[in-house]
């Protein structure tokens, strides 16, 4: 199987919780590195990875959020930008 390397976000999972530590909660199948920045779905950055944990097959990510009121995002489906791919706003 190929992969395709053109991708510009990779799937990450849905936010679980908030937890104590003021970090997003999120349970992904992926495997993506430390400190890659992570999209909503409207491509606005919400924050970046801080760690991963938990079992290899299906690990948790911890992300470090930057925006005000983090909480707003549990529930929501996030990505995280792929390093080499480059967003062209308008």
């Amino acid at each position: 199987m190929k992969k395709n390397r053109n991708k510009i976000l990779t799937l990450l999972g849905k936010v679980l919780h908030f937890s104590s530590n003021k970090k997003l909660i999120v349970k992904t199948k992926n495997k993506v590195n430390i400190k890659i920045p992570v999209m909503n779905d409207k491509l606005n950055q919400i924050g970046i990875v801080a760690d991963m944990f938990g079992p290899v097959n299906n690990p948790y990510i911890s992300i470090k959020p930057i925006i005000e009121n983090p909480e707003q995002y549990i529930g929501h489906i996030i990505y995280a930008l792929n390093r080499k791919a480059r967003i062209k706003r308008r």
